[in-house]
Parts: C-alpha cells; structure tokens; sequence
C-alpha cells in the first residue's frame, strides 16, 4: 500500500526530512503534497536545523 493509501484510508500521519525544496516534493508527489504534508522550511542561515 502506498503512503497517500495509507493516509486516506487509515488517517495514518508520515513523518518526513528532505534537502528539497517543496517544489521538487512537489514534482514527486504532485496535488497530494498539500494534502499529506506540512512544511516546516529553514533559513539557510539557521544553525542547527532540527
């Protein structure tokens, strides 16, 4: 079962990092990014970034 199957059917949250940025996500997972994510974005210049 793929992840997005998971989060409609089950309401099952995933949790993940990524170096890219939300339009590369987006390419990938295209109209269900705003569905199954929240974006939490740094500022290059924040140290520390977890």
């Amino acid at each position: 079962m793929s992840r997005y199957d998971l989060f409609r059917s089950r309401n099952m949250c995933t949790h993940i990092t990524s170096n890219l940025n939300s339009g590369e996500i987006q390419e990938i997972y295209g109209h269900r990014m705003r569905e199954m994510f929240n974006l939490l974005a740094f500022s290059p210049e924040t140290a520390g970034k977890r």
